[in-house]
């Protein structure tokens, strides 16, 4: 299971922060799939980097109880 709980995250691009996650909140059962489509650009290869824990959130907390 994947738990995310109010989680925030965003990136300076240029001189302006691009904000990808506003306290999302969402949970992914063991078993279960979910699709990430939007536009490039958009902050999905983020999310997954967040879910594996190579990255970490600006804020909020993400619970794994599998191996990713």
């Amino acid at each position: 299971m994947i738990n995310f709980r109010n989680v925030s995250k965003s990136f300076w691009a240029g001189m302006q922060r691009k904000v990808i996650l506003d306290q999302a909140s969402f949970k992914i059962e063991l078993g279960r799939s979910m699709g990430i489509l939007a536009p490039n650009g958009t902050g999905k290869t983020a999310i997954i980097n967040m879910m594996a824990g190579l990255e970490q959130p600006d804020e909020g907390d993400i619970f794994r109880s599998s191996r990713i």
